[in-house]
């Protein structure tokens, strides 16, 4: 009986490769801030491929993330909207995104919502995605 030996491709995190406050040079597709979390890419292709070596093909990405009320929700590189993530489903990028293709592996509320700061509750609309992304145009009366 033979034993196969698998590898895991490990990136070391620096100060350059964190989403809070890292660089976006180092990290393609990502967005980076205070409530940026790491979220698993799913053949996430970018669509500039001049912003990185030759490989047009990413990982994992930094996105805002939102936790209100049990839910998750995730605003990614090229959109500014929010779109609900419900754990064990993914998103679809829409065609504004700094993605050409692939998908966003929604996380687990309990992975990326503990430590996120305290916010005031949004304005805007989130959008809740079943398993496509619709694009629309809203707006909320206040």
């Amino acid at each position: 009986h033979r034993e196969e030996k698998r590898e895991c491709a490990v990136v070391k995190a620096t100060a350059a490769t964190v989403c809070e406050n890292g660089s976006e040079a180092h990290m393609p597709g990502s967005r980076i801030g205070n409530t940026s979390r790491c979220l698993k890419g799913d053949a996430l292709r970018l669509r500039d491929v001049s912003t990185i070596d030759i490989h047009s093909i990413i990982g994992d990405i930094c996105a805002n993330v939102r936790c209100e009320s049990g839910k998750v929700s995730v605003q990614y590189k090229g959109d500014d909207h929010w779109y609900e993530c419900k754990e064990g489903n993914s998103i679809s990028p829409s065609v504004t995104s700094a993605f050409s293709s692939g998908r966003i592996v929604c996380p687990p509320y309990s992975e990326v919502c503990m430590d996120l700061p305290i916010e005031p509750p949004p304005t805007e609309a989130v959008v809740v995605m079943e398993e496509e992304v619709y694009n629309f145009t809203a707006s909320i009366n206040e």
